[in-house]
């Protein structure tokens, strides 16, 4: 295969093997016995602000009726890359935020590439099934 899209065919990479780790999340959860219904959405959004927004969650309901969702967002910001990932806790109370990766602000799609792999991880990884318990 020939790669002369270098950054763009891994940017593109990037987003695929996200995609299938919320869906592994997505499928864990479902078999996790303290779940009632688990879905995954991923989606592409033109806002006035903050712009064009890549958003990818994984929602589960738990037997007490809480909804979790697990939530990465990307986008581009003009000069850089932006992703931001968490866990929101929603219920009769509203909705908090249970967990938060840091805030990640990047300037090439190299960068971006290995960024969204490791907030996909952390979302991703053992603390998502520990989230159920919090």
């Amino acid at each position: 295969m020939d790669d002369t899209g270098g950054g763009e065919a891994r940017f593109l990479t990037a987003i695929a093997e996200h995609r299938e780790a919320m869906l592994q999340l997505c499928r864990r959860l479902r078999e996790h016995p303290r779940v009632v219904e688990a879905r995954s959405g991923l989606d592409v959004r033109a806002y006035q602000a903050p712009g064009t927004v890549l958003e990818s969650w994984v929602e589960a309901e738990v037997l007490d009726g809480t909804v979790l969702c697990w939530w990465l967002e990307l986008r581009w910001e003009g000069d850089r890359w932006r992703i931001e990932a968490s866990v929101l806790r929603n219920d009769d109370g509203g909705q908090d935020t249970a967990r938060a990766s840091p805030e990640r602000s990047l300037f090439s799609l190299a960068a971006f590439a290995e960024e969204l792999r490791k907030a996909t991880a952390e979302l991703t990884g053992p603390a998502s099934e520990a989230d159920l318990q919090a």
